[in-house]
């Protein structure tokens, strides 16, 4: 799937909202190959970041699942930094100059805490990730740019 392919798919979520769509966001744990939360919960949980599940959901529908994650990485935001940068995906990082709309960025959210979403655009103080569970949906949203951690090449993937 095309750069700009994935990106009509991702918009095409925006707006999903955990607590009126709970089966498609139960969806995302099931598609990123986590049925254990979807089966403790009736159907989903929002005790659960679902961030991580919606990405790799996103790039299994564009044919770039990670397959090769174990199943409990796949919900991980901290998973989707590149190998080169010590996590489990297998891409190219890219430094922020040259990311592109729907590249795959990791931002620090905390101590050990970590958020998971699609590169939109950056200025030199903010930058815009388009994602699932910001606000408890799927939106776009404004981050620090001290809060990135790495950005993948939505292409190397």
């Amino acid at each position: 799937m095309t750069r700009r392919t994935f990106n009509a798919v991702v918009k095409s979520y925006l707006g999903i909202y955990e607590v009126t769509d709970k089966e498609i966001v139960g969806h995302f744990f099931k598609s990123a190959r986590n049925t254990w939360i979807t089966r403790t919960s009736p159907l989903f949980s929002s005790k659960y970041a679902w961030c991580a599940a919606f990405i790799y959901t996103m790039l299994k529908k564009a044919g770039k699942a990670p397959k090769y994650m174990e199943a409990q990485h796949t919900i991980r935001a901290k998973s989707y930094i590149p190998v080169s940068m010590g996590g489990l995906l297998k891409a190219d990082a890219v430094k922020l100059p040259e990311a592109q709309e729907g590249d795959i960025i990791v931002l620090k959210r905390g101590k050990n805490m970590y958020h998971v979403g699609t590169f939109v655009s950056a200025n030199s103080k903010t930058i815009v990730v388009r994602g699932g569970n910001q606000s408890n949906k799927v939106k776009n949203s404004l981050y620090r740019i001290e809060a990135l951690v790495s950005i993948a090449n939505y292409e190397s993937i």
